[in-house]
């Protein structure tokens, strides 16, 4: 499958905002059928983003 789309995101202790980040785009990709893929960039995080991460299944940080 190619990738039709590629999101980073820069983030920095963004335990509470990425949740509702990665849903919406997961939302938006689903409803346009595109074939897409994320890339979270931690930037030493000291809140549990990484750990967020990891847990959704949505990307390795």
């Amino acid at each position: 499958m190619v990738i039709e789309l590629t999101v980073a995101i820069p983030t920095y202790n963004g335990q509470k905002r990425l949740p509702e980040v990665l849903d919406r785009l997961r939302d938006c990709c689903q409803q346009d059928q595109l074939s897409w893929e994320v890339i979270v960039i931690d930037n030493n995080s000291t809140d549990g983003t990484a750990k967020l991460v990891l847990m959704s299944g949505h990307a390795p940080v």
